[in-house]
């Protein structure tokens, strides 16, 4: 975590620390609010203003990956990693599960190839209901 933060010439403190730590740990993209609520289970002392304010600092030195879903007012975070990810979505419960591979990457070269458009990068989310929700609507 330091390293990574050392690689982009952030300053290291207390609060960056821990988000990037609740960052790491969290096996989904994580809001700000339940970053939040993991400092208060940590004993950790900083507000939601300190929070934000980190969160853009990570984002605009591209250490993590703000994710904004239709629908949503509140943001999403997770860490870069070296290969960009896509979401699935549920629309029940708002879980949000990564996709480790792209099925978008010989598209996007087919698109460049065919108009000459130099892609930089592409979002993509899959909208739906998690397997744990769909039981739910099943016993209904």
């Amino acid at each position: 975590m330091n390293d990574i933060l050392k690689e982009k010439r952030l300053k290291i403190t207390k609060p960056r620390k821990a988000i990037m730590r609740i960052i790491t740990e969290a096996k989904e993209p994580i809001s700000a609010e339940d970053i939040y609520m993991k400092a208060v289970q940590f004993n950790i002392k900083m507000n939601l203003s300190t929070i934000y304010r980190n969160l853009e600092i990570l984002e605009k030195s591209e250490v993590i990956n703000k994710l904004s879903l239709e629908g949503e007012d509140k943001q999403y975070y997770d860490l870069k990693k070296k290969i960009h990810c896509h979401y699935l979505v549920c629309l029940s419960c708002k879980k949000v599960i990564p996709l480790l591979d792209c099925p978008l990457e010989d598209y996007e070269k087919e698109v460049e190839n065919k108009t000459g458009f130099l892609i930089t990068g592409h979002n993509f989310e899959f909208y739906g209901y998690c397997s744990d929700c769909l039981k739910k609507i099943k016993r209904t």
